[in-house]
């Protein structure tokens, strides 16, 4: 929902309703430290670049189908029954 002033009412991505400040120093940190980023190119990134940047993308988790197939080409190996001393 946008107000009056055209700005959002939602929080920004890194903030929580409870805290409306940014990290900044952790925010410079991974990204000069980790991803090489210079001055120039941290400041001028938007929040959602900076999220982008920053937020781990978590894989999709496998839907039941997926994981049965792939338990019916790979079953697990049966022990033998077999002694194996002749």
């Amino acid at each position: 929902m946008r107000s009056r002033g055209g700005r959002s009412d939602r929080p920004a991505p890194f903030c929580s309703p409870s805290r409306t400040a940014l990290p900044w120093q952790d925010l410079m940190h991974l990204a000069f430290a980790r991803l090489h980023w210079s001055p120039a190119v941290f400041w001028s990134a938007t929040l959602a670049e900076l999220q982008a940047a920053f937020v781990p993308v978590r894989p999709p988790a496998f839907a039941r189908r997926q994981l049965t197939g792939l338990m019916e080409r790979f079953p697990d190996a049966q022990p033998s029954t077999e002694s194996g001393n002749d």
